[in-house]
């Protein structure tokens, strides 16, 4: 079955924010990812949107 790419999962996501994969759950725990999509597999695996997270990681960069 095809990989869909528009998911990340959160070992992706941890990495595109430079963060431990557990640090992203903790997060969407708390609300603290605004704005970006999430959902969960059937296995119960935690996945962000890419287009949102890539919008929210350039948005980190470009304040420092």
């Amino acid at each position: 079955m095809p990989q869909d790419k528009t998911w990340l999962g959160t070992t992706q996501a941890g990495r595109m924010l430079e963060v431990n994969p557990k640090t992203i759950v903790e997060w969407v725990d708390k609300g603290l990812l605004p704005g970006i999509r999430t959902r969960t597999t059937p296995t119960g695996r935690l996945q962000l949107n890419r287009e949102d997270l890539e919008r929210y990681a350039d948005n980190l960069n470009e304040g420092k």
